[in-house]
């Protein structure tokens, strides 16, 4: 098992940690929400949070998208990855937050912000993150997590 520490269980880390351990991930996530619980998990831990914690824990720095109520424009910058794309940079053990990144692409989040439509009155994928820079046929969150 997989501890995920956050200090604060919102719907959306919920959703994404859900469909990462019960849909793409061999191992199930359990989330803590206590530090003291999650310091005494055995296994892999993963801190998501803004404090670092010692040896033997992987921490990824939270973006606040997972921790917002709202839907809003998230300004994105798009940087290579060993052979992919990423974004939501942060610090930490990972190069970016890929719970937030993930979260992002499974949700389908910017079809729900002012968009242009296509002729038939949808969203248009040219105006999507994917398609403009150059991933919208790769499965990133599937390559993220390999």
């Amino acid at each position: 098992m997989i501890a995920v520490y956050s200090p604060a269980l919102t719907p959306r880390l919920r959703y994404i940690l859900d469909f990462i351990g019960n849909e793409l991930s061999a191992e199930p996530l359990r989330i803590y929400t206590s530090e003291d619980e999650f310091k005494t998990a055995d296994g892999f831990r993963i801190n998501y949070s803004r404090s670092q914690f010692g040896n033997n824990v992987y921490n990824i720095g939270p973006a606040e998208i997972l921790f917002e109520n709202d839907i809003r424009h998230q300004d994105l910058t798009v940087f290579n990855f060993e052979d992919s794309k990423a974004f939501f940079r942060t610090t930490g053990d990972f190069a970016f937050d890929i719970f937030a990144a993930s979260f992002y692409l499974v949700s389908r989040y910017e079809e729900y912000l002012p968009h242009a439509l296509d002729e038939y009155g949808r969203y248009s994928h040219k105006g999507s993150l994917a398609f403009r820079e150059g991933f919208l046929d790769r499965p990133l969150v599937n390559i993220w997590l390999q």
